[in-house]
């Protein structure tokens, strides 16, 4: 017999993804950290255009999702679901591994040229808030989404945790990406464990220097571990964000972003770029 959660799991997800888009929406409305550039409902009718499109592209494709995969091997005795660990280990060691998997799989997008022309896509906005969380290519999505099942069908992490896991990534892909300030007192304290949207905005500089750097999406140590970590060198008021072959205009045209991957382009210098 399925548990309620399991019912439930999509209202569960649209509920959180309503609410912490919300929360963020008001503190970015009233406490921004940057005045846009670029009208936000445009922005945002683009990056929402691109969540529906990426969503239903994964739902057609794999037809499965990570919880419902870690439901049916929940009795496989794999290494994360080994019955004889504590609950609070399977909960830690699937949390660290899935979130493992995410990293490599930011550094493979940056590091690989196919996978980087489909990452462009959301580097390719040029305003930095909680919306640029959810602007992916589909392409890109269909590889991130294939490598978190993959890891799930070798580990059968508890079907729980990765339900949990799914919706703190949620709230963090909002949170990370937002147009807001914290204290510096706070922005250290939270910064030993997750991605603050300080430190993520380094990484969306046009500086490639800055692209290939803090890479973590969740939990910052991995940067730290892996020596991808990077700190402001500019002053945040002078970071410029997008990549050079997409003007302000283009980021916000969805035919330009979904044909970005496949044709080449001219950035500022007047080279070829793909």
């Amino acid at each position: 017999m399925q548990p309620w959660w399991f019912v439930h799991l999509g209202w569960l997800y649209g509920g959180m993804l309503v609410a912490a888009f919300l929360t963020v929406a008001i503190w970015e409305t009233h406490q921004p950290r940057r005045v846009p550039g670029i009208p936000t409902s445009k922005r945002w009718l683009l990056n929402g255009f691109l969540l529906v499109l990426t969503d239903a592209t994964t739902s057609l494709v794999f037809r499965v999702g990570a919880v419902a995969l870690a439901f049916t091997l929940r009795k496989s005795g794999y290494v994360l679901n080994l019955p004889w660990l504590p609950a609070f280990l399977h909960a830690l060691l699937t949390f660290l591994v899935l979130d493992f998997v995410q990293y490599l799989s930011h550094y493979l997008r940056h590091s690989i040229p196919l996978l980087w022309r489909l990452h462009k896509v959301h580097h390719s906005d040029q305003d930095i808030d909680l919306s640029t969380g959810v602007r992916f290519h589909p392409g890109e999505v269909l590889f991130t989404q294939g490598m978190h099942l993959l890891t799930i069908a070798a580990t059968a992490p508890p079907p729980a945790v990765v339900a949990c896991f799914e919706l703190c990534d949620i709230v963090q892909a909002l949170f990370s990406h937002a147009n807001i300030s914290l204290t510096l007192s706070l922005e250290r304290t939270l910064g030993l464990i997750i991605v603050t949207p300080e430190r993520h905005r380094i990484h969306h500089s046009k500086d490639a220097a800055d692209q290939g750097s803090n890479l973590a999406v969740l939990f910052s140590f991995w940067d730290r571990l892996f020596h991808t970590s990077r700190q402001n060198r500019t002053g945040e008021d002078r970071l410029q964000f997008g990549i050079e072959e997409v003007t302000a205009a283009e980021s916000v045209r969805p035919l330009t972003l979904l044909s970005l991957p496949f044709l080449p382009r001219v950035n500022s210098s007047g080279d070829d770029t793909v």
